[in-house]
């Protein structure tokens, strides 16, 4: 099995340097040979333009330091004075103004307070129970200058794990090469790090940044658990040189059955986002039929979400006529996910079957649970139907609700939740909600007495 996957993995290594050299990311031959390769942030804090608007906020900082301070410098705060300063129990308020202020003043006192009035300004923060980020910002402060001293000033305090963790994301963030050795040793040692504040993936950016082997180096050091989203989460942060040695590594890694193929699959998602030309031969590499079908759905998916409808519709159309005679069937099991997710593209979608195919009443059945939060749901797949398959829709839809409005109330453990405890308005929004399905019939007259008689069990006449 594993030699069987080789030959695929081989071909997206293709796909991705193809794209590389033919698509958008190719770099100008000539650029390549005048200037070094360097990001968009790069770009921005260095060269002469870089240091000038550096300076110039630096100078600023440091005149607004002194209107907060009132000629004073930070090295003259007592801990008492930085603590009223810095407000660790600081919550947003409505006043923008005032907002910008606390926030900016935070900032710029925060970082030049020592390390002992840095304690005594977290500690009297915790004495009186607050637990605010800006208080754990400060640890972060603390954490990110002198890991080893913070973690032994923090190591008796109640909040430990909680100012532990923002530590290390500060520490990923102002240092990562430090912050990477850092983390594996604290891990290895046993930290059960929550990763709530993101320090694993913060350290998975920054070192695809160094390249697909520092990567692979930091991911191979870390346990599974820290690494599961780690391949998908940074292909989209990696230089554009960078990709072929990716994705060739993770074919590599999905042939030997250490990572699950699910993630070749999410990397190569990402690289058709941004280079649509790139899915059209990674699709071809599935085998034809359903596997290959799917693929081009999944494109087409990746792109809508991205904002490219128009892609997006030239894939679904070649996902859907890909199987001739199956169109329907293709169709039919992709309802309730779009729904769910990309309802916008359900009408294009039924629209895409070749002349004389109709969806049925029966192949629209498991769609739409029934129940008075999916009104919207069963309206738009009304819509898709013919008439006549309309109505033998609607008149399923019905008896369905009706026996949902029946369970409502009832004085039995139905799993309705929520819909055990409804109120006289919410019964109005019911109400309108199933005129707007226009039923008709025998049904219908049901499902309206089902949900007159649920009101009376909950609010009486």
């Amino acid at each position: 099995m594993k030699n069987l996957l080789l030959p695929g993995a081989a071909l997206v290594v293709g796909i991705a340097l193809g794209v590389l050299i033919d698509g958008r990311l190719r770099p100008d031959e000539k650029a390549r040979e005048e200037e070094p390769v360097v990001t968009r942030s790069t770009r921005s804090r260095h060269g002469p333009a870089g240091a000038q608007a550096a300076g110039a906020r630096r100078e600023a900082g440091d005149a607004a330091l002194g209107i907060f301070l009132n000629g004073g410098t930070v090295s003259q705060l007592s801990a008492e004075e930085a603590y009223h300063l810095l407000d660790p129990d600081w919550k947003m308020s409505d006043d923008a103004v005032e907002n910008a202020r606390s926030q900016y003043q935070f900032a710029l006192i925060g970082p030049k307070l020592s390390d002992a009035v840095l304690e005594e300004v977290i500690a009297r923060g915790m004495k009186d129970g607050v637990k605010t980020p800006r208080l754990y910002q400060l640890f972060g402060i603390y954490a990110s200058r002198d890991w080893d001293r913070a973690m032994a000033w923090a190591a008796d305090k109640p909040d430990r794990e909680a100012l532990k963790e923002h530590g290390m994301f500060a520490l990923a963030k102002s240092d990562p090469a430090r912050g990477a050795e850092v983390y594996q040793k604290e891990l290895l040692a046993g930290w059960a790090d929550s990763d709530h504040y993101s320090a694993a993936t913060t350290l998975a950016r920054y070192k695809i940044g160094q390249g697909c082997d520092a990567f692979f180096k930091f991911y191979d050091s870390l346990p599974a658990s820290k690494t599961a989203f780690m391949v998908p989460y940074v292909a989209d942060s990696m230089r554009a040189e960078d990709m072929p040695a990716f994705v060739a590594e993770v074919g590599k890694r999905v042939a030997a059955g250490t990572l699950d193929r699910s993630l070749l699959q999410s990397v190569m998602l990402k690289l058709c986002v941004e280079n649509p030309e790139a899915a059209s031969p990674w699709i071809d590499s599935h085998e034809a039929g359903p596997q290959r079908a799917a693929a081009g759905f999944n494109v087409a998916l990746a792109l809508d979400k991205a904002g490219k409808r128009d892609e997006a519709l030239s894939f679904m159309k070649t996902a859907v006529t890909g199987e001739p005679g199956k169109e329907k069937e293709f169709v039919a099991s992709f309802g309730t996910p779009l729904l769910s997710a990309h309802p916008d593209l359900l009408e294009p979608l039924v629209d895409m079957l070749p002349p004389g195919v109709e969806l049925t009443n029966e192949d629209v059945k498991n769609w739409v649970r029934p129940d008075p939060h999916n009104f919207e749901k069963i309206r738009r797949v009304s819509n898709l139907l013919s008439e006549d398959e309309r109505s033998g829709y609607l008149e399923r839809e019905a008896t369905s609700l009706t026996r949902w409005f029946d369970g409502m109330n009832d004085g039995t453990d139905s799993g309705q939740g929520d819909d055990e405890n409804l109120n006289a308005n919410d019964f109005k929004i019911l109400s309108g909600k199933l005129d707007s399905l226009h039923l008709t019939g025998h049904a219908a007259e049901k499902a309206r007495t089902a949900l007159e008689n649920a009101r009376k069990r909950a609010v009486g006449k």
